[in-house]
């Protein structure tokens, strides 16, 4: 019942804004091996009894925790969600880590902005055990202007069938940029926004890929955190921009 209701929200949600995840996976990618992106971590949500099915990416930041966006934590009943990490496989059945604590950005509001500090800090129950398949990766602390190459990754939606990580190619953009190929489908923020495009609009992000990073010069740039809502569009895709949110990681890292 709860899932249903938040599926209504987010349908008026979507009609409201005009720029939203809901391509149902990365189109157009290429598969990924975790041993490339050992950072990479799938968001489970349960479903069922003891029952974890992939919601978001998630970034591993440190053996203790991670980093996605606000809005893929619909509750703070912290106990229905869980993190896999070490798998290239959406929901393959692998060790559940448990989660301790959320820290959703405090400014974070999904009725009013829900693309403006768009992001979540994720606390582990028990620190990862480091390997080839699951290891941590660096927070980028400069404003790149734009104009980076960079790659994304995700898994996709919960329903569709691509079952393995994908990752694509994108290229950053500047802000003033973005707001011009954006017009008004989206407020483009100066603080917290960065906009990067794949060149191809057969190449896209979609809602599962959400809390997924962007990586440029092995650094983590950004967060997943919104697309346009028109299928085959050109238009740029929107990421949470770390280099706005470092002071507040680092305050919520205990």
């Amino acid at each position: 019942m709860f899932v249903a209701i938040w599926c209504v929200f987010i349908v008026i949600l979507n009609s409201l804004l005009g720029a939203v995840l809901i391509s149902p996976r990365i189109n157009g990618g290429q598969d990924a091996e975790i041993t490339q992106f050992p950072f990479m971590a799938s968001l489970r949500e349960l479903r069922g009894y003891n029952q974890y099915k992939h919601l978001c990416g998630s970034v591993i930041i440190s053996q203790r925790y991670l980093l996605t966006v606000a809005q893929c934590f619909s509750s703070e009943q912290v106990n229905w969600f869980g993190i896999a990490a070490g798998t290239s496989k959406k929901n393959e059945d692998v060790f559940i880590h448990r989660i301790r604590r959320v820290a959703t950005h405090e400014k974070y509001d999904a009725f009013v902005a829900p693309f403006m500090h768009d992001i979540a800090l994720i606390e582990l129950e028990q620190p990862l055990t480091l390997s080839e398949r699951i290891n941590v990766i660096s927070l980028n602390t400069t404003f790149y202007e734009g104009h980076l190459d960079a790659v994304t990754l995700g898994f996709g939606g919960v329903y569709d069938n691509i079952a393995k990580l994908q990752s694509i190619k994108m290229k950053t953009m500047t802000n003033p940029e973005c707001r011009s190929k954006v017009g008004k489908d989206n407020q483009v923020y100066d603080f917290g926004i960065l906009c990067a495009y794949s060149g191809d609009v057969k190449r896209r992000i979609g809602h599962g890929d959400a809390g997924g990073p962007l990586v440029h010069q092995n650094k983590l740039i950004g967060l997943i955190s919104w697309n346009p809502k028109v299928v085959g569009s050109d238009k740029p895709e929107g990421f949470t921009r770390i280099s706005s949110y470092n002071e507040w990681i680092a305050k919520h890292m205990k």
